[in-house]
């Protein structure tokens, strides 16, 4: 899928939001670390949570853990930041899939879901798997029925996190 994370991350230090917010387009998904010292000042904060451009914070702080924010905290276990990045990545879609749960998958889901995060067609798949195209097809519409997942990085994540696939097996095009 891709070369590297250097293709498609650009880093950037900001000293405020605002500062961030021109620097930023607005139909790009941005995750931004923050500093603790930012998240002492309120008017701070509820500039980086205006919605006016989709952002992942992570904070370096023990004062605002909380699972239902929509900050990512160092205190966030494996099941909450997997439920925050997937709403970041599918905000349409329901986070239903928690980590470990490949196993409400049939064996053959789990076999397409691998084949599409790995970047293959569903021809390439239905060739792979001796099955019909249409029966790829059916079945993705099933996983992404089951996990609420309907984009193929969403999927990619899913795959990731629940190591049905690993990061050096990821397709370069």
């Amino acid at each position: 899928m891709y070369k590297s994370f250097n293709e498609i991350l650009k880093s950037g230090n900001f000293s405020s939001p605002d500062e961030f917010k021109a620097e930023s387009h607005s139909s790009i998904n941005h995750i931004v670390l923050i500093n603790e010292k930012y998240m002492n000042d309120e008017a701070q904060e509820k500039k980086f949570r205006k919605k006016s451009f989709k952002t992942v914070i992570i904070q370096f702080s023990e004062n605002m853990h909380n699972e239902d924010s929509d900050f990512i905290s160092i205190n966030d276990n494996e099941e909450v930041l997997y439920k925050k990045l997937l709403e970041f990545i599918n905000p349409n879609g329901l986070a239903k899939g928690n980590p470990g749960d490949s196993k409400i998958l049939s064996n053959r889901e789990i076999d397409i879901l691998k084949y599409v995060a790995l970047g293959l067609t569903n021809k390439e798949i239905a060739d792979k798997l001796f099955i019909s195209a249409h029966t790829v097809i059916t079945h993705r519409k099933n996983i992404s029925a089951k996990l609420g997942i309907k984009t193929i990085a969403g999927f990619t994540v899913y795959a990731l996190l629940n190591k049905i696939i690993l990061p050096e097996e990821v397709r370069e095009e």
